[in-house]
């Protein structure tokens, strides 16, 4: 099997478990720490990244990837919880190649 179609699988169920903890504390009125909200966009950004890197020509998929890649800068910058060496405000982040470059950051920092 292809190392990034693994790591997609392994990813999303990881994230799938994430999802059913947040939503299972939602549904008993306990809203989500900061940190486990930041959790779950970083590794929906990473599971877009993994989704791209397995489908590059759909261009769905690519947005959906950028997206996610935008909404974890966007997180970060605006609660100053990046993890990488670069802070999330850093002007180099800026455009969707940027956001893609500060995923891969933050998700070696959480490796």
């Amino acid at each position: 099997m292809d190392e990034d179609l693994w790591a997609l699988i392994t990813e999303t169920a990881a994230l799938t478990g994430l999802l059913e903890e947040l939503t299972a504390a939602e549904r008993a009125g306990t809203p989500p720490p900061p940190v486990k909200e930041r959790e779950y966009l970083l590794r929906r950004a990473i599971v877009g990244q993994l989704h791209f890197a397995v489908s590059p020509a759909d261009p769905g998929v690519a947005e959906q990837a950028r997206e996610c890649a935008d909404r974890l800068r966007d997180w970060d910058a605006g609660h100053r919880t990046s993890r990488g060496a670069v802070p999330a405000a850093d002007p180099r982040w800026g455009g969707p190649e940027g956001a893609r470059e500060y995923v891969l950051q933050e998700a070696e920092a959480a490796a």
